[in-house]
Order: C-alpha cells, then sequence, then structure tokens
C-alpha cells in the first residue's frame, strides 16, 4: 500500500507558534548611528592582554630572552607567563577588583613551569624576588593594596590600555 501526497488545501489552519523565540529575534537589536559604549569587563580582558604583553616584553633582551622571576631560566618572552606575587580578586564580583590589577612591581616574566608546577615552591621564590628587586617596603605595600577594593571605571581602563599600547609600540 502506498500513500499518496496531497497537496495543502486552501484555508486550513495553521499549526500555532510555540513560546519559544527564534535566534534573530533574541538577538539585541542594533542602534543607529550609536555605538554601545564598552563594558568593564571586556575592557579589562582587552587591557590584560597589552599588559601581560608589556610586562614580559619589557626586560627582553635583543633576542626577545627574559629571565624567569622564580626558576632564572632564560626564556623566550611569547612563552612565558605574566606571574604575579598577589593574586586578583576577580573571583569576588561584589569587590570588582583591587588596587594591585596592573600594578607593574606585582607581575614579571615567569616560565611555565615557575608558575603551574611547585606553586608552593614558586610562590616563595617569587616573594624573594620580588624582596631583592623592590624591597620589603613595596612587598608589604602591595599586600596592603591586595586588600584595598577598587572599582574600576571604564575612563580608567581606556586611559591605562592605551598607555600601556603606546609602550608596547616603543619596545
Amino acid at each position: 500500500m502506498t500513500l499518496k501526497r496531497t497537496p495543502l488545501k486552501r484555508g486550513t489552519k495553521q499549526l500555532k507558534r510555540s513560546g519559544f523565540k527564534t535566534k534573530t529575534a533574541l538577538a539585541p537589536k542594533k542602534r543607529k548611528g550609536k555605538t554601545k559604549p564598552e563594558r568593564v569587563k571586556t575592557l579589562k580582558k582587552k587591557l590584560w592582554t597589552i599588559f601581560s604583553i608589556y610586562i614580559r616584553k619589557k626586560d627582553a633582551d635583543h633576542a626577545g630572552y627574559v629571565t624567569c622571576c622564580d626558576t632564572g631560566e632564560r626564556v623566550y618572552w611569547k612563552t612565558t607567563h605574566c606571574g604575579h606575587l598577589f593574586h586578583g580578586t576577580e573571583r569576588n564580583s561584589n569587590l570588582g577588583g583591587n588596587e594591585l590589577w596592573y600594578y607593574e612591581n606585582n607581575f614579571a616574566p615567569q616560565s611555565p613551569d615557575g608558575n603551574y608546577f611547585n606553586k608552593d615552591d614558586s610562590a616563595k621564590r617569587y616573594t624573594l624576588y620580588a624582596v631583592r628587586k623592590y624591597g620589603i617596603e613595596e612587598v608589604d605595600k602591595m599586600y596592603k593594596m591586595r586588600h584595598t577594593p577598587k572599582m574600576w571605571t571604564e575612563e580608567e581602563l581606556i586611559e591605562k590600555y592605551d598607555y600601556y599600547k603606546s609602550l608596547v609600540e616603543k619596545l
């Protein structure tokens, strides 16, 4: 037995649409003539990218090699990480951050081995590096800055981005 296809007759009722909307209906509407200002979260990521490049590249020699702050090994700047002495507070969205974000003395080129593995020993060596390079007063200052909440504004982040972008272009 074969079934015949029959065309739909005019005047038949169409099925009701479900409550779900299509992807195009959910997409944000575009404003005509006005661009949406960049949000703080997006600016933080954008600034971190250029800031990380600057920290890893600023102490590089003519061949592009830097010395890891905790292992002492020479590593090409692109393969290093932008290591930090004190962690930020990104996990706590209520604080919005602290004063240590984008504070140059808190960051240094660090090899992936030093950053990911042996974290306890790495933290100790990094602390000794910071004390030798900046002094105990600066390390104490950074410790206090770590506990000082700061809400970064779009203007501050844009200003810092432009500053570090110009420094990277000069390197």
